[in-house]
């Protein structure tokens, strides 16, 4: 893989991750009009440019979440210890609700990582699944809550991690479907979003290790270490660059408004498969 592509891919990931398009579906795309076939692990790779951004705009909640992590586990054993933890403790409550919105991507991640992977890299599905995105967007015009950690419960953060489970499909975005979840179920807007993002990186590193597991089994292509390594850095400057962009849009309740690009690329993506 020559460089330029590296750099090329890696400024797709870094915009794409943070506006509700799908970085997955535009590094498909991106791959098949490149004339390049990367493997799983370079996409894993692009995507630790974007969880890099993450912890660094989310250290002060990434920090909050991790200190209660001694609690909860103290607390478990002692049932009424647990129910006052969850029930008055801010922190606590967010890192079980992060627990319990990770396991339906932690189920759908092995499944496709052994079965359906290959199967999702074609311009077809992804343009079926941006118009999915489109709807999704679509849905969310007009709806805002005031729902926070305190208020939501796991029936509502369980559906959100169901939304990026769904995510794992190229063409389906993932902060644009976490979001979408949130405010439909009339979470207020910026707890939507952090959580959305919060719920990213454990997502993250999970895909990290078994791909790394992968390469350590299998090895890695001497050839593709550069790129790689220039790709990953060119997705974290990018992105970094870009998040806040998606912030203002949340803030402003505008996430609808990129229902419309999602819907004509899917059209164009269909229509090339099938007649291109």
């Amino acid at each position: 893989m020559e460089l330029l592509i590296a750099i090329l891919l890696g400024i797709i990931q870094g915009i794409t991750e943070w506006l509700p398009i799908s970085s997955s579906g535009h590094l498909v795309i991106g791959e098949h009009f490149f004339g390049v076939e990367v493997p799983v692990f370079f996409d894993v790779m692009l995507h630790l440019g974007s969880l890099v951004v993450v912890l660094i705009l989310f250290k002060k909640e990434v920090m909050e979440v991790i200190s209660a992590l001694p609690v909860l586990v103290s607390s478990v054993r002692k049932k009424e210890k647990l129910k006052y933890e969850i029930k008055n403790n801010k922190n606590v409550r967010l890192l079980l609700y992060l627990f319990l919105g990770t396991i339906p991507i932690g189920i759908s991640g092995i499944v496709f990582h052994l079965f359906f992977m290959d199967i999702f890299k074609n311009l077809l599905l992804v343009g079926i699944a941006l118009i999915f995105t489109s709807i999704l967007l679509a849905a969310t015009k007009g709806k805002e809550g005031e729902k926070e950690i305190f208020s939501v419960n796991k029936k509502n953060t369980l559906l959100v991690g169901l939304a990026q489970a769904v995510a794992i499909i190229p063409g389906v975005s993932r902060s644009g479907s976490t979001i979408s979840a949130g405010l439909l179920q009339k979470f207020d807007k910026e707890f939507a979003y952090r959580f959305s993002f919060l719920l990213f990186i454990p997502a993250m590193i999970g895909a990290l290790v078994v791909e790394s597991l992968d390469v350590v089994e299998k090895g890695y292509e001497t050839e593709l270490i550069l790129p790689t390594i220039v790709g990953t850095i060119t997705s974290m400057l990018t992105g970094y660059l870009t998040i806040k962009l998606l912030h203002k849009v949340v803030k402003e309740r505008k996430l609808h408004l990129f229902s419309p690009y999602c819907l004509i690329l899917g059209f164009i993506l269909i229509i090339y498969y099938l007649f291109g």
